[in-house]
């Protein structure tokens, strides 16, 4: 047994589920309404100050980022040996679990299948 694996009961998984699932539908419309609420002030609300220039120290970690995306999109082979790598970590119940909530791309992407 894994200590590290938390065990569930089943029985006491059924008590909760419907609580749980109702709080995370709550969850989910709250995160969209403040979402909503920023994107709206966000761009059709009144300007405040006038436009000025990013510091470079904020520009550089994005422009990092795109360009190992981009490259990543381009070149997939070093990725995808850093994705197997992560993969060899996950057991095989694991890769069931991820199979059976819908994650078969994902895995596919990843080697797990």
């Amino acid at each position: 047994m894994n200590r590290l694996r938390p065990q569930v009961d089943p029985v006491r998984a059924g008590e909760k589920g419907l609580f749980l699932e109702i709080m995370a539908v709550l969850a989910a419309a709250l995160t969209f309404a403040y979402i909503g609420r920023f994107w709206l002030g966000l761009f059709t609300g009144a300007r405040h100050t006038d436009a000025h220039a990013i510091p470079a120290l904020l520009v550089a970690p994005v422009v990092v980022l795109a360009a190992a995306a981009l490259f990543g999109g381009f070149v997939v082979g070093p990725f995808a040996g850093l994705a197997g790598v992560g993969m060899s970590a996950v057991d095989d119940e694991a890769a069931d679990i991820a199979r059976h909530c819908g994650h078969d791309l994902t895995l596919a992407m990843v080697g797990g299948v």
